[in-house]
């Protein structure tokens, strides 16, 4: 759900209105869900100014609709800031979740009559606090060497994972950054903060999250 990659070519479709130059975008990941007032971040490719000039106005957010053409009934238009990465073609749309009731809400992303289903997002965040597998076995056979953390605030927010062992001593401090690389951050191969395997047994962890602790648990490292 959350490596969604979607490819929009209006050629191939049918539009009331043509379309003056190639127009393609794409979504490589949004977040499942988000909270009211929380900063949603969806990434892809071209997600930018520059490829809906030619279009006379910049990508809209569509909340609400799974049709073609949103209807004003039927949807929130939300505005939008941009961001680029230069030293690659990652680009990035982020918009203030607005105060919906519970639920999960397909988007759309385009310019007014031209649109493509991006994905959807459900309302509010439940509670996550996981690791998985446990044990874990790192041993590079590729089979549970490394256990996942998944917790609330995940992409949107900057967190840090700390690893202790059972007598209190920090092992292991994982930064997981705010963006789409933060599932490739949050986790642990049972490695201390030298790269050194750790004996077998139980870990401790926590998770904060700009600050706050949201997430505690352990886990257990088998050999």
């Amino acid at each position: 759900k959350l490596l969604k990659n979607f490819f929009f070519a209006p050629d191939s479709l049918d539009f009331p209105c043509p379309v003056p130059e190639p127009y393609q975008i794409s979504v490589t990941s949004i977040p499942p869900c988000a909270n009211p007032g929380d900063t949603v971040r969806i990434y892809g490719r071209n997600l930018w100014r520059g490829k809906t000039e030619s279009l006379g106005g910049d990508i809209e957010i569509y909340i609400g609709t799974t049709e073609p053409v949103p209807h004003e009934y039927d949807t929130i238009v939300i505005p939008i800031r941009y961001s680029q990465d230069y030293t690659g073609d990652s680009t990035w749309l982020e918009f203030i979740m607005p105060d919906l009731p519970p639920g999960t809400y397909p988007i759309r992303l385009g310019h007014k009559a031209i649109t493509f289903y991006a994905g959807e997002i459900t309302v509010p965040c439940p509670h996550r606090c996981e690791r998985f597998p446990n044990p874990i076995t790192p041993n590079f056979d590729a089979i549970n060497d490394f256990a996942q953390f998944e917790f609330d605030g995940i992409f949107v927010k900057p967190a840090r994972i700390h690893i202790f062992d059972i007598h209190g001593h920090e092992i292991r401090t994982i930064d997981v950054p705010a963006d789409f690389t933060a599932k490739e951050h949050a986790r642990w191969d049972g490695t201390d903060d030298g790269g050194n395997p750790v004996p077998e047994g139980v870990y401790i962890y926590t998770i904060e999250v700009a600050g706050e602790v949201v997430c505690e648990g352990t886990v257990t490292v088998a050999r």
